[in-house]
């Protein structure tokens, strides 16, 4: 996680001037992953809650933008909204999280894998997860997946992820219930 915060920091820091003198000096025209572009990613997706015997299953939908601020790496940032099914009462949340992805398998310049990680906050509307949870928590997600091009500017997005979300311990333990799910999500993605 705290590797995941330092390239998050490291890529904000940076500027996107430097990248973008240093894409005209290549001799090969610019791709999808080269240090200097943009994607705003439109998602969707659902997590099932896989650990400790709780039920519950959040499906989500939102934009996800990607700043590759090194060739293959890009810093992101995502907002969220969440559909929470669980014991009463079911439950709607926004989620804000920063992370970073590294697509460290290109068989082509249309085709990236990658890795990522990602902290974040949410609110919610009832209490997460029921009964002891509580409205404002932390999340951690780690995942796997693909990018593939369609278009110059049009390309197909999907990640499997490992998604966590509690409050941290913040009201003690009795009122930190955690919830522990695999899931992933899929979208359009539109570079600039």
């Amino acid at each position: 996680m705290r590797s995941t915060l330092f390239i998050g920091l490291l890529c904000g820091l940076t500027t996107p001037s430097a990248f973008a003198q240093d894409a005209r000096e290549r001799s090969e025209p610019a791709t999808l992953f080269d240090a200097g572009s943009v994607s705003l990613n439109f998602i969707g997706g659902a997590y099932l809650e896989s650990f400790g015997g709780n039920e519950e299953t959040l499906t989500f939908g939102g934009i996800d933008l990607e700043y590759f601020c090194f060739d293959d790496v890009a810093f992101t940032v995502e907002a969220l909204g969440y559909a929470v099914d669980q014991v009463d009462p079911d439950a709607a949340a926004f989620g804000f999280s920063l992370g970073t992805r590294w697509y460290f398998w290109k068989p082509s310049d249309s085709l990236g894998v990658f890795v990522e990680g990602a902290v974040g906050l949410t609110e919610s509307d009832a209490r997460l997860p029921t009964p002891n949870g509580t409205h404002f928590n932390f999340t951690a997600l780690a995942g796997i997946g693909a990018k593939a091009q369609l278009t110059d500017r049009i390309s197909l997005i999907a990640a499997g992820r490992y998604f966590h979300l509690s409050n941290a311990n913040m009201q003690g333990d009795e009122r930190n219930p955690s919830i522990d799910a695999f899931g992933g999500f899929a979208g359009i993605s539109i570079s600039f």
